[in-house]
Parts: C-alpha cells; sequence; structure tokens
C-alpha cells in the first residue's frame, strides 16, 4: 500500500456557518447585551478546528474564547484570533511569563499555582477555580480562607 493513497473517511465534521451565526443569535437574544458570550472551543474545538471554528466565531462576534490548554491558547495568538482567551486546565508555573505577555487568563486550582504565582516576574491575569462538587480541579470551601490569604498579598 503506498502512503499516498487516501482512504474515504466513514466519519467527518463540516461546519455549518449559517448555524453558528444563528446559535451566536439566539444566545445574544438570551443572554442580553450586558453579558459576555464566551466560546469553549477546547481540544480542537471539539473536533471542529480550533482555527476555523474560533477565526468564525470572532468574525460573528463571540466575546472570549476558552480553551483547555496553554498551547491551545498560543495556537490561536499565531493564527490571529485577538479575543480575551482564558485556559481551563493547568498551566505550568514556567508559562506564566509567557501567558501574561499573550494576553492569556490563566485558571488557579491548587496552592502550589498561587505560590507560583507570588514568585513570578510577569503575573498573567487569572481565575481561581474553586471545586464546585465534581472533585475534578479548584479549591474546596474549607480551603477558601487559606487560598484567600495568599491571594491579599501584596504582590499578587
Amino acid at each position: 500500500m503506498s502512503a499516498k493513497k487516501s482512504f474515504p473517511a466513514r466519519t467527518w465534521v463540516e461546519i455549518d456557518a449559517a448555524a453558528v451565526r444563528a446559535n451566536i443569535k439566539m444566545f445574544r437574544k438570551l443572554i442580553g447585551p450586558k453579558v459576555k458570550l464566551w466560546s469553549v472551543v477546547k481540544s480542537n474545538a471539539y473536533g471542529h478546528g480550533l482555527y476555523a471554528f474560533s477565526s468564525l466565531a470572532a468574525k460573528l462576534g463571540v466575546d472570549g474564547f476558552c480553551v483547555d490548554s496553554f498551547i491551545e491558547a498560543v495556537r490561536m495568538r499565531e493564527s490571529g484570533i485577538t479575543q480575551p482567551i482564558l485556559v481551563l486546565g493547568s498551566t505550568l508555573p514556567e508559562l506564566f511569563g509567557s501567558a501574561a505577555a499573550l494576553g492569556v487568563t490563566l485558571s488557579l486550582s491548587t496552592f502550589e499555582d498561587l505560590k507560583a504565582l507570588r514568585r513570578a516576574k510577569l503575573r498573567p491575569e487569572f481565575h481561581v477555580k474553586v471545586d464546585t462538587g465534581m472533585h475534578r480541579r479548584g479549591f474546596m470551601e474549607s480551603e477558601f480562607a487559606e487560598a484567600l490569604k495568599i491571594l491579599k498579598a501584596p504582590e499578587i
């Protein structure tokens, strides 16, 4: 078999721009003009193509994007996406400065994250992740006081 031979796929994904436009219009109507509309495009936009979908959604007025990893955020910036980006997954502390330089917001969910933020020379914007019951990531209610103490440090 030749490596050049192509095989038909049993499945494929198509983006229907009219459907995306209709969905964004519907959500805008539901949330009103004062609420920001962000699109979650993690994991290659769930198979729809990170840049293909994001660039379409950006043109149609999505205010920001959520990705799983800092790598996805970098790819979006390199592709010309200028809207705000929030990384939902963990980011290595060594990348905090790069995130700040690219204007990428990070999710912080551990005490190690908060301590690394204190040490960072260039600090990114960040969200603090709270565990709301799924026990995946985030601060538990019993940890709030300690987390707030770190967050109130003058250097943060």
